[in-house]
């Protein structure tokens, strides 16, 4: 992190630095510092996992409604890939877990979000 930091520090328009650390304070469970960085690094090249991450970021700080906003648009950015999303999330679930998430509540946010899509 701190060399990440230190990128950050002397070369702030160095905007591919934001990722890795919103992911490393993600896995460190810095949820708040994981979610204003990878905010930080939205823009007109958004891809699906960045919105993917955002979802789970906020899905560990329980806010559910900006959770599932954020895998929504994942999905939509994945041109509606039902079956990358389902694996990308469940292969994130080791991850998901150690921040508290159910198990049992994964494949259940798997299933809302490809349902309210649509088919």
């Amino acid at each position: 992190m701190k060399y990440y930091f230190k990128v950050e520090y002397l070369q702030p328009e160095n905007h591919k630095v934001l990722r890795p650390i919103s992911w490393c304070s993600f896995m460190l469970g810095n949820m708040e510092n994981a979610r204003k960085y990878l905010e930080k690094s939205l823009g007109k090249e958004t891809t699906k996992n960045d919105y993917l991450n955002l979802g789970h970021i906020y899905w560990c700080l329980h806010d559910r409604p900006k959770a599932i906003d954020s895998y929504r648009k994942s999905l939509q950015t994945s041109h509606m890939d039902h079956e990358w999303f389902a694996g990308a999330l469940m292969d994130d679930s080791k991850y998901l877990t150690v921040h508290g998430i159910q198990q049992f509540d994964i494949p259940l946010m798997i299933d809302y979000i490809l349902m309210s899509a649509g088919s």
